[in-house]
């Protein structure tokens, strides 16, 4: 492949990302909660805006149409619907993604020979801009932290309710034919483990947060008593991020003049904890419990729509792994890992526990039968 092919290419790709980015926070921006996030996604989509431009010029040098380049508005009315249910913050992420793609594709256009200095200088412009980006989708990312890893809960309980409850109904099947007692026994079975949710995301919520608040006052004390010993401390941490010695001194002597600073640094230094990430126990377990319940009825749906078995456990097993699938996709999106290996992951792992379940229950029915 000639590099003039690449180059084309390459901004193609470009050009389709651009594209659907002013697409979708053109609409995010109509929705917006407040004026002051309004007025950044504006300013964001005119820079997108002028991304477009300069990639349609780009490609129209070299005699490339652009008429054919569009986006799936499927995806746009999914990604709309999901930035609705689960906020900007999701749809942050998303992009950040995207961003990071965008860097990894100009930084490597400009090694083209066949690109002009006065391109190769757009192209930077396009990349300070997307590094800007990148930074501002960091820094909401933080506003939205524990929602963020909220929901990274709420999609493990969605998981483990699809996949616990069908391998049970499954399991069920091989010793009753009836779909109302199947669908029937698989909730009686979910809503245990949802009431078991609840208690052990509360407790354990509850005792992690009760821990810190412990620690946070240890440490508040203990700055009050002696605060230029914990100022020292400080100027080590910074020595051993690699901050001069006299950076280091006066990060530490503003610290020492500011309590709150000084038990934040301390605080996250020594034991890792944000004050601002405790969390709420209540709000941790009730929302955890809600999505296991989700989880745990979304498998049994077949069975309670009167569906004969041999037809409910296909149907039942095709729903649970089309919301693995998507959950997986959620999970490796928020996580930064790799969505296939994800989704193979959890959808893999739901096949195998129904198979195993199936078989359980099969051997239970040849038992009874042995026995009787």
């Amino acid at each position: 492949m000639s590099e003039g092919t690449q180059e084309t290419q390459y901004a193609l790709n470009a050009l389709k990302m651009e594209v659907y980015i002013v697409e979708l926070f053109s609409k995010l921006t109509k929705h917006a909660s407040n004026e002051g996030m309004k007025e950044k996604l504006t300013e964001f989509v005119e820079e997108e805006r002028g991304h477009v431009s300069f990639w349609r010029e780009f490609l129209s040098r070299r005699n490339v149409s652009t008429d054919h380049v569009s986006f799936s508005g499927l995806r746009l009315r999914f990604e709309l619907l999901l930035a609705r249910i689960l906020g900007l913050g999701f749809i942050y992420k998303l992009m950040e993604r995207s961003e990071r793609v965008a860097i990894r594709s100009f930084a490597t256009m400009l090694t083209f020979d066949s690109i002009s200095e006065e391109e190769k200088r757009g192209i930077r412009e396009l990349l300070y801009d997307e590094l800007r980006h990148e930074e501002q989708f960091e820094e909401y990312e933080k506003l939205y932290r524990f929602y963020i890893d909220r929901v990274q809960t709420i999609l493990t309980q969605v998981s483990g309710g699809l996949v616990n409850v069908m391998s049970i109904s499954i399991g069920v099947t091989g010793i009753s034919q009836d779909p109302f007692t199947v669908g029937i026994t698989g909730l009686i079975v979910g809503l245990a483990s949802s009431v078991n949710t609840f208690t052990l995301f509360f407790f354990l919520a509850r005792t992690q947060r009760y821990v810190k608040e412990k620690i946070l006052n240890r440490v508040k004390v203990a700055i009050e008593i002696a605060p230029d010993l914990y100022s020292e401390r400080v100027s080590k941490y910074m020595r051993e991020r690699a901050f001069t010695e006299e950076t280091s001194n006066m990060i530490a002597s503003e610290a020492r003049e500011n309590p709150l600073i000084l038990e934040r640094i301390i605080a996250d230094e020594e034991y890792g904890i944000k004050p601002e990430a405790l969390g709420n126990p209540y709000q941790t377990a009730l929302y955890s419990a809600i999505f296991r319940i989700i989880g745990t009825v979304t498998p049994l749906i077949p069975y309670f729509m009167g569906f004969p078995v041999i037809h409910a456990i296909p149907l039942s097993v095709a729903i649970t792994l089309m919301m693995l699938a998507c959950v997986g996709a959620l999970v490796a999106l928020f996580a930064e890992i790799d969505i296939l290996d994800k989704v193979i992951d959890l959808t893999t792992s739901g096949l195998v526990l129904a198979s195993l379940t199936f078989v359980i229950g099969k051997l239970a029915t040849i038992i009874r039968a042995a026995l009787l």
